[in-house]
């Protein structure tokens, strides 16, 4: 199969929007194509994903994705399929669903529009022209981008700096092209939130991606609400305030159910106070609902989510120094229906693909997204979607290992007595929200790359 730790990333990322993969479940294809068997095979893909516990290779999905875009069939130097953009992945994936559940003509579920859609309102103003009246235009984009600089330290601080850029076109007072300031300022907020750190950029002097390591670093709950449009800020600002009350007040029980059940309660009374918190949730969500119609906001407006609050829900990250090489790595955070826990102590997924690595001198350690250890490897090895164990038996491709240049034979690694040391890691591992939060930059090792938000509170609009 080649390098899949950019597709796999990407798909648990994707599968973290529950409406999003419930509308893929439920997508029935009507012709035949690549974008249609695309879309086919990740239903198929999700589906075995909710029912089995086993590492599931992506093989069809991925033939499919090579079929559609060319470019992900790319191979290196050495004849193996390269190392391919998280984003880029993103940006196809989301392109392809997007039409075809718009073309589907459901109107059970929310298209990709109303789930991630974010609506900029641009100004472009001439700093030449002073009486010139600013044109104010609207654009819909699918995620935020984060700019990094040499001063970039917050991700709030570079999502403003992208939303102001200098751009040239022509000015009818003027009569010629002139510098014009745009400024955009959100109009919508989606339910769900998706941010492109802007780590990879062109060095022309060696001719590939390079990457930015500078630590940028970004919070497990943001708050957009300054980077609204003027308009739409002051009807925002109460339901602001109210639902940071509101998150502060669950804090503050989270923290004292928590001492509580140290305590050695008995389950009966555990099971009341998760019913008491229930109730308390269902009159907060009831208290917010009353502040929205106090301001007489129109949710199918702005959006589904008129906190503007979000909370960090999943992310991919990249390790390595280019954007042609490395590692990229899924998390997920993990979400229990009765449990609530204070901001800041969730549990997360960790979804990494296995490694391994030889003791022996001969040997090379081999990533399997990383191309440049693969000469060592036959060729089957990278394209068959199951590869031959030690015994020579098919095998999944967790299990792929090393092979030096003399021991071309699967079979003679045992015969030969190799130490090799495996470092799997094929189970899902759970880290902390402090392991998350390091993933801020800094190096070569896993930084924040792709990060997926989420509505504190989601605020469904009628579909009419």
């Amino acid at each position: 199969m080649g390098q899949t730790c950019y597709l796999n990333s990407t798909l648990q990322l994707l599968r973290t929007i529950q409406p999003l993969t419930d509308a893929i479940s439920e997508y029935k294809p009507e012709e035949n194509g690549d974008q249609y068997r695309l879309m086919a095979n990740m239903r198929l893909l999700y589906r075995h994903m909710n029912q089995l516990t086993e590492p599931i290779p992506p093989v069809h999905f991925l033939l499919s994705l090579r079929q559609l875009h060319s470019q992900f069939a790319e191979t290196d130097q050495a004849g193996y399929f390269a190392q391919q953009d998280a984003d880029e992945a993103l940006t196809v994936i989301l392109g392809a669903v997007a039409q075809n559940l718009r073309g589907s003509g459901s109107e059970s579920h929310q298209t990709i529009d109303d789930l991630l859609g974010v609506e900029l309102t641009h100004a472009n103003i001439c700093a030449e022209a002073t009486t010139e009246i600013p044109i104010s235009v609207s654009e819909k984009v699918l995620k935020l981008s984060c700019n990094i600089s040499i001063t970039t330290n917050f991700l709030l601080a570079g999502i403003r700096d992208n939303l102001t850029q200098t751009i040239q076109k022509y000015s009818p007072t003027l009569e010629r092209v002139a510098d014009y300031e745009r400024k955009s300022r959100i109009s919508r907020l989606p339910p769900y939130l998706c941010v492109h750190m802007v780590r990879f950029y062109w060095r022309r002097d060696i001719g590939k991606k390079a990457k930015i390591m500078r630590k940028v670093k970004y919070p497990l709950q943001l708050d957009l609400l300054e980077l609204v449009t003027d308009e739409l800020r002051p009807q925002l600002a109460p339901i602001n305030t109210a639902m940071k009350r509101i998150l502060a007040d669950r804090d503050d029980r989270a923290r004292i159910a928590k001492r509580d059940k140290s305590r050695s309660l008995a389950s009966s009374e555990l099971k009341a106070e998760e019913d008491n918190e229930e109730t308390k949730r269902a009159e907060e969500n009831k208290r917010v609902t009353e502040v929205i119609a106090e301001q007489n906001i129109d949710l199918g407006r702005v959006g589904q989510n008129p906190s503007a609050l979000y909370e960090l829900c999943a992310m991919v990250t990249h390790k390595g120094a280019s954007a042609d090489s490395g590692h990229y790595i899924g998390w997920a955070r993990k979400d229990q229906p009765r449990a609530f826990v204070p901001s800041g102590e969730e549990s997360w997924y960790k979804f990494d693909g296995p490694y391994f690595y030889c003791s022996s001198p001969n040997t090379r350690p081999l990533f399997p997204c990383q191309s440049k250890y693969l000469p060592y490897c036959p060729r089957p090895f990278s394209f068959l979607p199951y590869c031959l164990s030690s015994t020579g038996r098919r095998t999944t491709p967790s299990r792929l290992m090393c092979i030096t240049k003399e021991q071309k034979d699967p079979r003679t690694l045992e015969e030969k007595n190799v130490k090799l040391k495996h470092e799997l890691d094929d189970k899902v591992s759970i880290v902390d929200a402090q392991k998350i939060l390091n993933l801020d930059g800094g190096g070569q090792d896993s930084v924040a790359y792709i990060l997926l938000y989420r509505s504190v509170h989601s605020f469904p609009v009628s579909r009419k």
